[in-house]
């Protein structure tokens, strides 16, 4: 219940910044540094999440950034409107750094809730948690915004971190270790620790290149061109709604299909689903607004059929006291590398044309999921050495 009400708010949040400094102040320069502090707050946050949430108890870290993000929200609710925008920009930071701690500590947290046989499904129903919330949140805080108002909206954002919190507060763990002792290690050391036990496992090490390359390539194209096309080409921007609107839709069924079943080889069907994805920019050629649905339909089940595992495997084979540091890794491919290509694209769509880039960050997408299916332990998600090394032991 955590999560989702969290989720909720979250993904209200930002919608509701959008709306209530467009209103107020009509200045698309302070919201892009808000949705800017947001975001390199997450990156900090899931960066030293990685770090603390593998020597505190789950429960606490939980506990700890959902409070932040309470205390924050409740600041923001006051200098939004008093103009106050270092205030505003350290709060909104403030809030993406709770977010980025909540998600990793959630991640390694679920060691500690779920037996290995159920995590793939509750993997899955978090998931379908979330994109219910980022598909239905937006359209709440919107109405909510017209007919309430903005402070009151974000005093019922407030209110539903006030839940998640009382919810964190009722969870029971099997997670009982204390606050490790400090030790000689440096900072940088720890996360060495963290980024060498995810080179052990080869497949990991791959998936995390497969994943740098869809969202710098694949995820970050179409976010530049779907608008462009959608409005030069096709005349009509209704397609973006549409187009996104198919790609959670697509989600949300995947979401669905792995909470039912189980693939046998599911880190094949992992990352044969990611590789879909390459279809979307190679959609947007075409010009065909259905073609484009479709594209997008499928590219979201993919993502999420590929996402579930993903977080189930590395759950069963990361070691639970260095599972905070790879999660944080994991996080920080999947949002730093994002807003250095959204830098570097529109260059190059000017330089080769769009329709170049569209075929190139496809095709990419493409290759680079197949191609970790070559790497040993892909197929399984599970690193043949270290398995061959436990059965030694055990023998």
């Amino acid at each position: 219940m955590s999560y989702t009400v969290a989720s909720i708010a979250a993904a209200a949040l930002p919608t509701l910044m959008t709306l209530v400094i467009l209103d107020l102040y009509e200045a698309l320069n302070v919201l892009g540094v808000a949705l800017a502090a947001r975001t390199f707050g997450f990156i900090v946050g899931a960066v030293t999440s990685g770090f603390v949430s593998d020597r505190f108890v789950h429960k606490k870290v939980l506990l700890g950034s959902t409070l932040i993000r309470l205390l924050a929200t409740a600041i923001l609710t006051f200098c939004i409107y008093q103009q106050l925008f270092l205030v505003l920009y350290l709060t909104i930071l403030v809030l993406g750094i709770g977010e980025g701690i909540f998600r990793v500590a959630y991640q390694a947290m679920m060691v500690d809730m779920v037996s290995e046989d159920d995590r793939l499904a509750a993997n899955a129903v978090n998931t379908l948690s979330m994109r219910v919330s980022l598909t239905v949140a937006p359209l709440i805080v919107t109405v909510s915004f017209l007919h309430l108002g903005g402070l009151n909206t974000l005093l019922i954002i407030v209110f539903l971190w006030v839940l998640s919190v009382l919810s964190i507060l009722f969870v029971e763990t099997l997670d009982t270790k204390e606050i490790k002792p400090i030790s000689k290690l440096s900072v940088f050391q720890h996360y060495k620790e963290g980024f060498d036990e995810a080179l052990r496992h080869r497949w990991l090490m791959a998936g995390l290149g497969a994943l740098a390359i869809w969202l710098s390539l694949g995820f970050a194209v179409q976010q530049i061109l779907l608008p462009v096309i959608s409005k030069e080409e096709l005349a009509d921007e209704r397609i973006i709604g549409w187009a996104l609107g198919a790609y959670s839709f697509g989600a949300l069924l995947g979401s669905l299909l792995l909470s039912k079943y189980n693939p046998k080889a599911y880190g094949a069907t992992a990352f044969i689903a990611l590789g879909i994805y390459g279809f979307v920019p190679l959609a947007l050629i075409t010009g065909n607004e259905w073609i484009i649905y479709m594209a997008y339909f499928a590219g979201g089940v993919g993502i999420e059929i590929f996402n579930i595992p993903w977080f189930t495997a590395m759950q069963r084979e990361i070691p639970k006291d260095k599972m905070g540091r790879v999660s944080s890794l994991d996080f920080l491919v999947s949002y730093g590398i994002s807003p250095l290509s959204l830098a570097v694209l529109p260059y190059f769509i000017a330089q080769f044309g769009q329709d170049v880039i569209l075929i190139f960050c496809g095709v990419m997408t493409l290759i680079s999921a197949l191609a970790v299916l070559l790497v040993p332990g892909a197929w399984h998600m599970k690193e043949p050495k270290l398995s061959q090394a436990y059965s030694k032991k055990t023998h």
